[in-house]
This record gives C-alpha cells, structure tokens and sequence, in this order.
C-alpha cells in the first residue's frame, strides 16, 4: 500500500508543468497589459531616486493589477509546494531519488554544462554554485530542483528562476527563444514554418505595409504578445536580422535569419525531453548564453518582500504601485537582485520557497553563526511584521501598522510562538515596542516556552521594557515560568556535572591507563632481566657440573698414579 508521499510523487513525476494545456508561461505572459509593462520600465529605469526621501512615492499614475491565480497557476504552487515540504531533501545525507537525477541531468544539458567546460562564469559565485549543484563531490551534499518559474529581472527582461536545494540561478531567454515566440506562436507545427507562413508573419508584423520591419514595429508586437523585451534585447534582434546594415528588416534577411533556426533531428528529439522549460518558450538548443546567475544559499545574506520590508537600495520599488509583486536577493557579494512577479501570490509562494531553502541552509551551515540572535531568521527572511521588529526597521514598521497586509497581523505568532512584542522585548526595541503597544497588540501572549513579552525582559533585566510593558497592562506568567526555568537550570547543572564527571572519570581513566602501560613496560624490562640472569645461571650450573666432572676424573687418575708408586 503505498503512502500519501509516494502518491505526491507519483504526481510530480507525471506532471508536464508546461504541456499545452498547462502552460505557467502562457499565465505569466497574460497578466501583463500595456499599462503594467510601462509601469515596471519605468520603475526599474528610476532605481536612482533618492534613497533619504521621506517616504515620497512614484508617481506612475493608477494602474489596476489582477491579483486572482489561474487554475493553472494554483495547480503549479500546489506541485511545487509538495516538493518544498519534504523535510528529508534538506539533509546532508540525502540521495536524489532517480526521477530527480534525471530531471538534474535534463537541466544541466539544457544549460549546456559539462563536468570539463561547465560554464563560462562571469563570477566566481556562478561558477562555484554551479559546481555545488550540479557536479558534487562523493562526500557533499546533493541539490534537486524544488521551484522553477518565469520572473522579471529589472522590470523588463524575462528570466526563468530555478530554486535548487542548495542554491538558485537565473536562466535568460535568447534571440532564437523570442524570435520563435513571435514568429510560431499558434503555429500547428511551430519548429518550422513553410514560405507561405513566413510571408503572413512577416506581413503580421509590417504594420505599416512598408515591406521591412522596424524596430518600433518589431517592439510593439512583442508587446501586443505580452513579452516585455528591453531595448538591448531588441538591438541584438535587429543586428541579427539586418545583413546590409541599414536598421531595418527586409523580408530576404527576415527568411534567411529564420531558415537558419530550423532545429535539426538531434534538436527535436532533444527538445521533446525538454518540457520542464515550456515548449512555446525555449525552442533551440544552442545553450550559449543560457545561463545568466547562480548563487549559493550559503552566499546569500538576506531577501526581502519588498511590499513589506525595503532597505536603499530597493525603496524605489516600495513607494512604487509594484511593490507587492517585487522582491529582492542580496548576496554577500553586495549585488541586488530584483524580481517582480506577474501577480501578489505567485510573490508569496517565490518568498515561501526561497526562505524555507535559504533558512535550512543558514541553520545547517558548519560556518553560520546569524543563529546566534534571537529571531534571526526573520532578519534572513524579511517578509513580515517580526522582521520589522528584528531588523528595528522603525519607519517601515509604522508604514505596516498604517496600512497592515491582509497576511501579516500584529498578534501573529512564528513558530517559536512569539510575536512581534516578544522580539521586541528580546532586542530591548523600546520604538518599536511603543509603536506595536500603542497600536493595541496583544501584551500578555504566550510563546512555545510560556513567556510573555513581560517574562523576557524581566529574564534580559532591561527595566525600561518592563515598565513601558507594565504602563500597557502587560504581566508575567512568573510562576509557571519560574518553575520551567527551575526545571531546566536543574536539568542543565545535572548535565554539566554529569559531563563533569564523565571529564575527571575519564582524566582518571587516561591516567590509570599511562600507570598501567608503564608498569606493563618494567614489567616487560623486568621479565627481560630475569630471563638473562636465568640464562646466566644456567651458563653457571653448566660451567660447574664440567668443573666437577674435571674435577672427579683428575682425582680418579691420581688415585691410579699413587698406586703404581707404592704397590704394597
């Protein structure tokens, strides 16, 4: 009988997460209208507003986003979610299963990285997390892929971000992919396009009637088809397309650049593997360039939901209408990563994957030593009203009691139980307790350990907490606190005598052990000196049994020589 994790997995493996009627991209592609696209251009291209402005927001007019998921796109949170759930992958010990090293090995040779030229790098964090991922050593531990998705990067150019076990990279759609985007969409066969279909797509994108296609043309139908491309992008296309150098496309450049992306038999048989990655998006297997960044957890410092908590470099986006759609990676590196999102939710489940995979790698990593601090994953992971706190982010902590998120309340508690007033009073935060108590959170909540924000400052002795707490009512659980505290310091002084003990028992153990060896040693020496003197002694009792021997025979022949002298 086989167990609901078994039939999950059963699940995953048949799910063709892009097959034409379940296609993520195609969601992600509709949910972006004119106004939203220039919306996300333009906040993206204002990243030098100044950060010391007081609060001051964009002005980039009222734009309306759809916020409700497609069927599609719940179906695609609910699979990944199923993977993320599995406590055991984040194990050092853990082995991919073969499904999972087969989906590893598909990806690898999608990005075209192999174990002797695994990529062309352009940082040592790329090229060190690709190496972790994908070509561990025997003894390391091993990454399976647990969320991939379309993603904005800068607010124009879309990106695929993959979230592995033990990193992330971002995988760049390239002139062949967005070329075949517009060229075969609604295609019957769209991996080659006869004369006749060439023609009425090139005449579907010559606007004007021209007879060449411009750049604005060109630009202008990628938006119609809800691609947002940068003006890079569109420049490579151009020079690509345009043989004679004159800035426009020509319908004989326009078929001979296209001939040349006909896939070959290899293609086609490797494109029909390839379905994780979407069958309308990425349809060429020239890898170069593929791959555009990789990190590690253990070189990320921190993400941010920017709706929720911002820093400098990132609160241009949250005085932004985007800013529910957005959030950041900040490596250790000092570069920021910043993704948007088609809608709020699929923001959500990109936080909730990333922070469950960042957290375990920041708990179990032999060198971490953020687990130190009270409420440190929140500092990790800020995305809530305890990170606010965690971080003494004083303004965005006001910004969220004015205006609090449908999913993040004052008296929620984590999984420690605290709420935000616990970490407050941890911290000795006196703002940002008075700002939490004065906003009517709970005073007298109890955390896992049956604390109340109370108990804590009374434990940390910080006597301005406890009389501001004492001025909103709050109260100790001391009894039953002091008794769990009893409790534990008794169990840990039993520990430590036990360990000392156990230290003198084994100090006694040692020492008795170097007594033993060297009495063993002169007993060896002394057994040694025994032996001698017994060969000694039997040398002697051989010398002197041949001594009395010579001695009876030289008396036995003078007794014969006193006879002959005297025969009477």
């Amino acid at each position: 009988m086989s167990s609901p994790g078994d039939d999950a997995l059963k699940e995953l493996r048949a799910l063709d997460i892009d097959g034409d009627e379940y296609n993520v991209w195609r969601d992600f592609r509709s949910s972006f209208s004119e106004d939203k696209r220039e919306l996300m251009a333009s906040v993206a291209s204002s990243s030098n507003i100044d950060a010391s402005d007081n609060g001051s927001s964009c002005n980039l007019g009222d734009v309306s986003f759809d916020t409700n998921l497609t069927p599609n796109e719940k179906r695609d949170i609910r699979a990944w979610d199923r993977r993320l759930s599995r406590e055991k992958i984040f194990s050092k010990y853990y082995y991919p299963e073969p499904w999972e090293a087969r989906e590893m090995l598909t990806i690898q040779r999608f990005l075209s990285i192999t174990p002797d030229q695994r990529v062309s790098a352009k940082s040592k964090e790329t090229l060190g997390a690709i190496s972790s991922i994908f070509f561990p050593s025997d003894h390391a531990p091993k990454s399976v892929l647990l969320k991939r998705g379309p993603i904005l990067i800068n607010g124009v150019d879309e990106r695929e971000l993959l979230v592995f076990t033990h990193g992330l990279l971002t995988s760049r759609l390239e002139f062949d992919s967005l070329i075949n985007i517009l060229f075969t969409i609604n295609s019957e066969n769209p991996e080659l396009l006869d004369s006749k279909q060439l023609r009425e797509k090139f005449d579907a994108v010559d606007a004007d009637g021209s007879g060449t296609i411009e750049k604005k043309e060109l630009q202008q139908m990628f938006l119609s088809l809800g691609v947002p491309v940068s003006d890079e992008a569109m420049e490579n296309i151009i020079q690509r397309f345009d043989i004679d150098g004159d800035h426009e496309i020509s319908y004989d450049e326009f078929e001979k650049v296209m001939h040349e992306l006909e896939p070959t038999l290899e293609d086609k048989s490797l494109l029909g593997r390839l379905s994780l990655f979407g069958k309308q998006v990425q349809k060429t297997i020239n890898g170069d360039g593929k791959l555009d960044k990789a990190y590690l957890f253990k070189d990320i410092d921190y993400i941010e939901s920017i709706g929720i908590s911002s820093s400098a470099r990132t609160k241009h986006i949250a005085n932004s209408a985007i800013k529910d759609l957005a959030f950041a990676v900040f490596p250790k590196n000092g570069e920021v990563l910043v993704f948007l999102c088609s809608k709020p939710e699929q923001r959500m489940a990109w936080i909730d994957a990333l922070s469950t995979c960042l957290i375990n790698s920041k708990r179990f990593g032999s060198n971490e030593t953020v687990t130190d601090s009270p409420g440190w994953q929140h500092k990790v992971v800020r995305a809530s009203i305890f990170s606010l706190v965690v971080c003494n982010d004083i303004d965005g902590l006001r910004r969220q009691l004015r205006h609090p998120s449908t999913d993040d309340g004052i008296d929620d508690q984590d999984e420690d139980g605290k709420t935000a007033l616990h970490y407050a009073a941890s911290l000795d935060n006196i703002r940002c307790a008075t700002l939490l108590l004065n906003a009517k959170a709970n005073v007298n909540v109890l955390d896992n350990d049956g604390k109340t924000p109370m108990d804590i400052a009374m434990q940390l002795q910080n006597n301005e907490m406890m009389e501001l707490i004492r001025g909103f009512g709050g109260e100790a659980n001391a009894s039953d606190c002091l008794f769990k505290s009893a409790i534990q310091e008794r169990e840990e002084l039993q520990k430590k005598e036990s360990n000392r003990k156990g230290s003198l028992l084994a100090g006694k153990a040692k020492k008795a052990t170097g007594a033993l060896s060297d009495a063993m040693h002169a007993l060896r020496e002394r057994g040694d000196r025994i032996e001698k003197l017994s060969h000694q002694t039997a040398d002697l009792k051989s010398d002197a049994a041949d001594y009395a021997a010579n001695a009876r025979a030289l008396k036995e022949k003078q007794k014969k020589k006193a006879g002959r002298n005297f025969p009477w």
